[in-house]
C-alpha cells in the first residue's frame, strides 16, 4: 500500500485544469460502418469505437492505453455530439460507472459546463482515482462506462487528457483518442449489385436497387439446386420500409408467374385476418392442382407490388419445397431480398474521371462533403485539334444551379490565362430569371485574337449552389479553328456532382434550350450577318456525342440563344473572322 502522500501526489498530478472543449467530430455512418478501430498506442485515454443497428439507447466504453507506462491515475472530458449525449441518473449526475475491477472506488464524474442541466450540458469530467491506493491501472483495463442515448451516428471527443503515475507524477505525452460512434445508414453511397442466385435449393427474393422511394414490383424465384420442385410455400416479412401492396378486396398484390403453370398459387397477408399495417407479412404457396410439373431452375414464382419509404430487408421464412411425389425436398431453405435506395451522401464518392478523348468541352467530376456553395470547372479537350473557340450550354440539375450575380447574368468567370477576352454568359431560356432559368449558355472568345486554346485548359468556372448529388449536362457544344471553321466532331461532356458517395443520377439526353432567331446588328468594322434558324439540334451527354457537321456547323449562338452565320454559303464563324477582317483593314490602311 502506498503512503497517502502519494495517493494525494496523484490528485495533485491532475491540479487545476483549464476546461477547454474539442469540437465535435464528423458524423459517420453513410453506408457500413468501419470496423471499429484498434487501441492506440498510449499512454492514453480511449472510446471504443461502437457499431449500432439502430437509434436508441446505449453503452460507451472507456478504456486505458498504457503505452508502457504505469498510471495510477486518469483524468478527461468527453465532449457530447448533436446525436450522442451521456445519459443522467436520477440526482441529476451522469449515468457512468467505474470499472470495480480496477479498485478506484473514488472515482467522480460531472457534468459540463458546471452547473449545467439537460441540454445545457456539453460533456461531462471524469477523474479516475483511488483515495486508498496508487495501484497502476493495467493495461488495456475499461475504466469506465457511460449509459448514452443515440438520435444518430456520431463523434465522441476526449479532450483535457491527464495520467499520474503511482508517485503523483504527471505522466509525458497522455493523450486521448475520439470514439465514432456508427449506425449505418440502409443503402448509403452506392448500392451494392444485386447478389446472384443462392445455390438452393430454396427460394429467394431478388435483391433491388431503387432510385427513389415509391411503388416497385419485387421478384421471387426459385433456385433448384439440382432438385425437381414441384411446389412451394414461403413467407415474407415485411420491413418498416418496404411493404407489400394490398388489392381492392384486400389479399396481397401479388401474382403468379403464369409461365410455370402453378394456376391454384395463393397469397394471404400474416397474421390470419390481419389488415393494413397489423400486417407483418405474407404466405405464399405455389402449386398446381392438375399437375406436379416440375418448375424450371430460375423461374420467377411470383411477384408482389410493394410500397418503398427507404432501404430495407425482406425476410423469407418457412420456406418449403415438395418434388412431383409430393415429397418434401430435404435441406430447402430462402434467402432475404435486400431494396436498396442509395442515400445521398453516404458512401465514397466515385473518383473524378479523366478528361474525355476530344475535341470537346467537359464539366470536371466534383466531389463534396456536404451541400452548400461549390464552383464547377469547365475545360477543354482539343484531342489533337487548335481550337480558338468554343460554345456550348450547361443544362442545369434540380440539385445543382449556376448562380446569378447581382447584375442577373451567371457567376461565371472566363481563364484570363486564355486570353478569351469578349466571352460571355446568359441564363437559359433568354429572358429568364431565378427558377425559371434551365441552364446557360457560355461563348468563349476573343474579338482581337484566334489564337488557339491550350489543350487541357480550363476554359471557365461557375459557381453553383449544390442542394445534393446531380449531374449538369452539356448541350450545343461547338468549336471553331483558328481560320473560323468548325471542328468536325466536337462534343461535350456532363459533369457529375457528388455530395458524400451518392451516385448521381444517370445522364439522359436533354432536349436543346430554346433559342431567338432576331437579327443581329454587328458593330462598325465587322462583317453584317443575317441570322437564320439552325438545325435542330439534339444534345447528349455522352463524351463521343457528336454534332453533325453541315454547311453551316460553325454556327454559333450569341449569348441570348441568337445564331449568327456569315452570308451566303460560307461556313466561316463570324465571332473568328470578325477580327481577322479587322487585321487585314488595319494593314491595307497602312499601305
Amino acid at each position: 500500500m502506498r503512503r497517502r502522500s502519494d495517493v494525494v501526489g496523484v490528485l495533485a498530478a491532475f491540479g487545476v485544469v483549464a476546461l477547454s472543449w474539442a469540437m465535435p467530430g464528423q458524423s459517420l455512418g453513410q453506408g457500413t460502418c468501419p470496423d471499429p478501430r484498434p487501441a492506440p498506442a498510449g499512454p492514453a485515454v480511449y472510446i471504443e469505437d461502437l457499431n449500432l443497428d439502430a437509434a436508441g439507447d446505449a453503452v460507451i466504453t472507456v478504456k486505458l492505453a498504457a503505452g508502457g507506462q504505469q498510471i495510477a491515475g486518469t483524468q478527461n472530458d468527453i465532449v457530447f455530439d448533436a446525436n450522442v449525449r451521456v445519459k443522467a441518473r436520477s440526482n441529476g449526475r451522469p449515468d457512468c460507472a467505474v470499472n470495480p475491477d480496477i479498485n478506484k472506488n473514488s472515482t467522480s464524474f460531472a457534468f459540463q459546463p458546471s452547473g449545467c442541466s439537460g441540454e445545457t450540458c456539453t460533456g461531462l469530467r471524469a477523474i479516475v482515482f483511488a483515495s486508498d491506493n496508487v495501484d497502476p491501472i493495467p493495461d488495456g483495463s475499461v475504466l469506465y462506462t457511460c449509459n448514452v442515448t443515440v438520435a444518430g451516428s456520431g463523434t465522441l471527443n476526449v479532450a483535457n487528457a491527464r495520467g499520474s503515475d503511482p508517485n503523483g507524477q504527471a505522466v509525458a505525452g497522455f493523450g486521448g483518442r475520439e470514439g465514432n460512434v456508427c449506425i449505418p445508414t440502409p443503402g448509403g453511397g452506392t448500392c451494392p449489385d444485386p447478389r446472384p442466385a443462392p445455390a438452393g435449393p430454396a427460394v429467394y427474393i431478388e435483391d433491388l436497387n431503387l432510385d427513389a422511394a415509391g411503388d416497385a414490383v419485387i421478384t421471387v424465384k426459385l433456385a433448384a439446386g439440382g432438385q425437381q420442385i414441384a411446389g412451394t410455400q414461403n413467407d415474407i416479412v415485411f420491413d418498416a420500409n418496404v411493404r407489400v401492396k394490398a388489392r381492392s378486396n384486400g389479399r396481397p398484390d401479388c401474382a403468379v408467374n403464369p409461365d410455370i403453370n402453378k394456376n391454384s398459387t395463393s397469397f394471404a397477408f400474416q397474421p390470419s385476418g390481419c389488415s393494413g399495417e397489423t400486417c407483418t407479412g405474407l404466405r405464399a404457396i405455389v402449386f398446381a392442382s392438375d399437375n406436379v410439373d416440375p418448375i424450371p431452375d430460375g423461374s420467377v414464382l411470383y411477384t408482389c407490388n410493394v410500397t418503398v419509404a427507404g432501404s430495407g430487408t425482406l425476410n423469407v421464412t418457412n420456406a418449403r419445397g415438395s418434388d412431383p411425389n409430393g415429397q418434401a425436398v430435404a435441406g430447402f431453405g430462402g434467402r432475404e431480398g435486400n431494396v436498396c435506395i442509395p442515400t445521398p451522401g453516404g458512401g465514397t464518392c466515385p473518383d473524378p474521371r479523366p478528361a474525355p478523348a476530344g475535341p470537346a468541352v467537359y464539366i470536371e467530376d466534383l466531389n463534396l462533403d456536404a451541400a452548400g456553395d461549390a464552383v464547377i470547372t469547365v475545360k477543354l479537350a482539343a484531342g489533337g485539334q487548335q481550337i480558338a473557340g468554343t460554345q456550348n450550354d450547361i443544362v442545369f440539375d434540380a440539385n445543382v444551379r449556376v448562380k446569378a450575380r447581382s447584375n442577373g447574368r451567371p457567376d461565371c468567370a472566363v481563364n484570363p490565362d486564355i486570353n478569351k477576352n469578349s466571352t460571355s454568359f446568359a441564363f437559359q431560356p433568354s429572358g429568364c430569371s431565378g427558377e425559371t432559368c434551365t441552364g446557360l449558355r457560355a461563348i468563349v472568345f476573343a474579338s482581337d485574337n484566334v489564337d488557339p486554346i491550350p489543350d487541357g485548359s480550363v476554359l471557365y468556372t461557375c459557381n453553383v449552389t449544390v442542394a445534393g448529388s446531380g449531374t449538369l449536362n452539356v448541350a450545343n457544344a461547338r468549336g471553331s479553328d483558328p481560320n473560323g471553321q468548325a471542328v468536325a466532331g466536337f462534343g461535350g461532356r456532363e459533369g457529375n456532382v457528388c455530395v458524400r458517395g451518392a451516385q448521381p443520377p444517370t445522364p439522359t439526353p436533354t432536349e436543346a434550350l430554346p433559342t431567338l432567331t432576331p437579327t443581329i446588328t454587328v458593330p462598325p468594322a465587322t462583317p453584317t450577318f443575317t441570322s437564320t434558324p439552325p438545325p435542330t439540334n439534339t444534345p447528349t451527354t455522352r463524351a463521343t456525342a457528336t454534332p453533325s457537321p453541315t454547311a453551316t456547323s460553325a454556327v454559333v449562338e450569341d449569348e441570348d440563344g441568337c445564331h449568327i452565320v456569315a452570308n451566303g454559303s460560307s461556313a466561316l464563324s463570324w465571332w473568328l473572322l470578325a477580327p481577322l477582317a479587322v487585321l487585314l483593314l488595319r494593314r491595307r490602311a497602312r499601305r
